[in-house]
């Protein structure tokens, strides 16, 4: 292990506690990089993306690293795809972590139906737009000041 046996029982306290320092510096730091580069795809399930992020920040902050909840949003940010960037771009200034979380929701929630699933079946955008105002109508909102047809409570405002 490198401990020199004829030295001081000082100096052995000491290089072990400089190479446990050491170690864990270098495991915070790893665990940030692990953190910054989880990525969500257009195919993953959101909430289950936020999930992992909050683990994986939970991890990092238990070893002593500070991430604030304006760093952890930045980060969340950029873990989103370029189809995000509608929705990504005007939560970088001014909203709270919280706020965030609660548009890119909403977000995922109007838009995670409308990404072309796999079909051996050519439809036209005409049919398409047809099924998918057919399929809306459908839809009624529980939410009890509204009652609505062609959305549900989630999207409900």
């Amino acid at each position: 292990m490198g401990i020199d046996t004829t030295g001081t029982a000082a100096s052995i306290w000491k290089m072990a506690k400089d190479n446990c320092e050491i170690t864990s510096e270098m495991t915070k730091i790893n665990a940030q990089e692990e953190l910054r580069t989880i990525k969500y795809t257009d195919d993953d399930d959101f909430p289950t993306h936020l999930s992992i992020m909050h683990s994986k920040l939970s991890q990092v902050r238990a070893m002593g690293t500070t991430i604030s909840d304006n760093t952890f949003k930045v980060i969340l940010l950029n873990s989103l795809p370029k189809t995000w960037n509608p929705a990504v771009a005007p939560l970088y200034n001014n909203t709270s972590l919280t706020e965030a979380i609660q548009q890119l929701n909403v977000w995922w929630i109007q838009n995670k139906d409308d990404r072309p699933k796999t079909s051996s079946r050519s439809i036209s955008a005409f049919q398409t737009n047809a099924y998918i105002k057919k399929d809306q109508k459908l839809l009624i909102c529980t939410n009890p000041n509204c009652n609505c047809h062609g959305h549900t409570i989630e999207v409900c405002y």
